[in-house]
């Protein structure tokens, strides 16, 4: 996550000279249409070019002649037209000097197309925009703009594609409700593949401490806000405004229970050695090896904490395959262990000249060796992006989730996974696009796989009463299901299948902890300095579990649980389970972890084969520094309770970089040998400094789950079901 990032894909984003009062008078659009049968428009066609309103008043149109559309494809100067007269503006930069947020609707010929495109005109500071709706004091008489007084000097264009109103693929764009189907994704092109060097034989990097490593603010070098667009229509700041509520979970986090065992394996990984941050703590966990990225670069371990390989660039990977993936070296990687097929996927984007997703599956169960490359361009900025896998055989693939920057515009994607693994030429990846928040793929654990004809899994959530959501009317989880057809793509649907409201069982949550993308929230000591608290959307992983009798999904993510000052992030962390003739999902249970008013954070959860549920997260404020801490839930818990925490790592310094980024994400996961040991890797500091950044690697197991780890990697008597030519 780079901060909200309003750009796209298909669409020009033009930057333009800008200062208070003055806005563009003409922008320049890359745009993409199709007929209503799918196909790319061609040829040379009329369009009429008018300007709404968000809430859909007329401004102004014009009228472009011969306008050249090649396989869908076409490109516009946006006001260079011949105006209809009659509306309100005469010009562009009128209409933008009045509204700061505008949305087109295209005509081609006498057909209408769909959606309305979004457009933030540069030149708009949020003071501006404020003034513009007559909205200069919030209910207390304070100014809502505060710091906020640069105006933009880009303008922003959504990124979508455009289709006959009415048309199925018009429907797809618009607001999923709950048990309506899209169909007819749009689809994309992947490149590859192509067989790397093996990684072992790659150049690797320099390791210094990280202490000495020069800070660079990776949001302002690579992807920096390009609007103030994280207020309301009334200028609040998003996720400020939503009823707020005690959190009717967290006494149970007050239970005294017994604590979580011992740590079975503790090592230091990866530091702040390229001088980014956040570092986007993220591993995989194989049958031998552990490989841990952060940020831009990464490293091969072996369990007892020796580095076997690295440490690498992370786009060294892509080297010879040409493209971003090679020259560019952008981080937000995801990096999953494929417990049934037993190979790496190993990914990230590279974002500096185009929106592309890099990825890397291994040729063999070797994570030193050779891996088969892949690159996508995607429709619009893939912020974020998360992974899940998904082995069911007539819906396998990699299913992705995406925050394109633009409220409203989160994305899901499914890559092929059958060929991805085989290093065959990867069938187009599906996308569909415009849900409320971040979109959470299930991640398969242990060996005990979906049914053949079961769709994949995801899920996000909405607060009801927030207008990021659309105002709606509760709380809820929601659960997706992205039925994939690789034969007949058309036939593809993407529903959003339930909502877990309180009507359900859910407990209400107050969501953000200090406000949409507040990122100076949680307080250290010796600084004035705060954290990111991430509160805003789901945490990976969702894990998804199949038992005997039920099926599993795991997830969690941080809220606040105090109605007013001061606030208070914690873990809100749930267990749904389904039965075997797949009926609706129920929470099984959920909890909120707040024992003391000491805040906790980043998340992130996983389940053994037992039952018992692992879960690590920071925890600190201004009197304690940001420090590693995990717990347990064993099955003879009370249900919503956790074991009382441990310390897993202590930290003994503060974050002082100005961009108060932390974590972004951190990863729990599963040992695939015992299926029974839980490895844990974050950040925490030493020292107080701009960022520099520790992480740790550790492992520990629940006696109930009955696993062992042997020191070979193996289960005894067991090793057919590994590749042993493995390193």
């Amino acid at each position: 996550m780079k901060r909200v990032a309003l750009w796209a894909g298909l669409i020009t984003i033009l930057a333009l000279p800008a200062f208070a009062g003055s806005f563009p008078s003409q922008v320049s659009w890359d745009g993409r249409a199709i007929d209503a049968n799918g196909q790319p428009l061609n040829g040379r066609f009329d369009m009429t070019f008018g300007y709404f309103t968000p809430g859909g008043e007329k401004l102004l149109a014009e009228t472009q002649s011969g306008v050249a559309v090649d396989d869908g494809d076409f490109h516009v100067e946006l006001g260079s037209g011949r105006l209809v007269p009659g509306e309100t503006f005469d010009s562009l930069s009128a209409a933008f000097a009045k509204n700061p947020e505008v949305r087109v609707e295209v005509t081609v010929g006498d057909t209408t197309y769909a959606p309305r495109v979004g457009l933030l005109p540069a030149g708009h500071s949020l003071k501006s925009r404020l003034i513009a709706a007559g909205l200069r004091k919030d209910n207390d008489g304070q100014e809502h703009w505060g710091r906020y007084e640069a105006a933009s000097n880009t303008t922003a264009v959504q990124a979508v594609i455009l289709a006959p109103l009415g048309s199925k693929r018009s429907e797809t764009a618009a607001p999923i409700e709950t048990g309506v189907s899209r169909t007819n994704p749009y689809l994309v092109e992947m490149v590859g593949p192509s067989l790397s060097q093996p990684l072992r034989d790659m150049p690797t990097i320099a390791m210094p401490a990280p202490e000495s490593v020069e800070v660079q603010q990776e949001e302002e070098e690579i992807n920096a806000l390009r609007h103030e667009s994280l207020y309301d229509e009334n200028g609040n700041l998003f996720g400020t405004t939503e009823p707020k509520i005690q959190d009717a979970l967290a006494p149970l986090s007050e239970i005294p229970l017994g604590g979580p065992p011992p740590l079975s394996q503790e090592f230091e990984g990866l530091g702040n050695i390229s001088g980014f941050y956040p570092p986007d703590t993220e591993e995989a966990v194989g049958p031998n090896h552990i490989v841990q990225v952060v940020n831009v670069s990464f490293a091969i371990f072996n369990k007892t904490g020796t580095m076997v390989a690295g440490p690498f660039l992370t786009n060294t990977l892509w080297a010879g395959f040409g493209g971003p993936c090679q020259t560019n070296n952008s981080g937000d990687a995801i990096f999953v262990y494929d417990q049934i097929a037993d190979r790496y996927l190993l990914s990230q984007f590279a974002v500096q000249s185009t929106n592309t997703v890099c990825f890397a599956v291994s040729q063999t169960n070797d994570p030193t060796g050779s891996y088969f490359r892949y690159s996508v361009t995607t429709p619009r900025f893939p912020d974020y992006f998360k992974l899940g896998m998904w082995p069911a055989a007539n819906h396998n693939a990699y299913f992705m989730g995406t925050n394109s920057g633009f409220q409203g515009q989160y994305d899901v994607f499914a890559l092929d996974r059958e060929n991805m693994l085989l290093g065959n030429v990867a069938r187009p990846m599906q996308v569909f696009q415009n849900n409320p928040n971040l979109v959470m793929p299930a991640d398969v654990d242990g060996q005990t796989i979906p049914t053949a004809n079961q769709p994949g899994l995801l899920y996000s959530f909405r607060a009801g009463g927030e207008s990021y959501f659309g105002n709606p009317p509760n709380d809820s989880i929601d659960i997706y299901e992205f039925n994939v057809n690789w034969t007949t793509p058309a036939s593809s649907t993407f529903t959003r299948v339930q909502e877990i409201t309180p009507a359900q069982g859910l407990a209400d949550f107050n969501w953000t902890v200090c406000g949409f993308f507040v990122s100076n929230c949680i307080p250290q000591p010796t600084t004035a300095v705060g954290l990111d608290s991430a509160s805003w959307w789901p945490m990976q992983r969702l894990v998804y579990r199949r038992f005997g009798d039920h099926e599993t999904l795991l997830g969690a993510w941080t809220v606040d649980v105090n109605p007013g000052s001061p606030n208070r992030a914690a873990p809100r962390w749930f267990e749904l389970r389904r039965p075997l003739s797949l009926g609706s999902w129920s929470i099984f249970q959920q909890g909120t972890q707040s024992p003391d008013g000491i805040h906790r954070w980043m998340p992130s959860i996983a389940m053994d084969a037992a039952g018992n549920i692992g879960i690590g997260y920071s925890r600190g404020d201004g009197s304690n520094f940001a420090s590693i801490y995990y717990t347990v839930h064993e099955t003879t818990d009370p249900l919503g309770t956790l074991q009382t925490e441990a310390l897993l790592e202590a930290g003994t310094g503060a974050q002082t970089g100005s961009a108060n980024r932390w974590g972004d994400y951190a990863s729990m996961d599963i040992d695939p040998v015992d299926d029974c040991t839980f490895w844990f890797t974050t950040e925490y500091l030493q020292t107080t400094g701009g960022a520099p950044w520790h992480t740790r690697i550790a492992s520990f197991a629940i006696p109930s789950c009955g696993g062992t780890i042997f020191t070979d990697g193996f289960e005894a008597g067991n090793t057919s079901a590994w590749d042993q030519t493995a390193n």
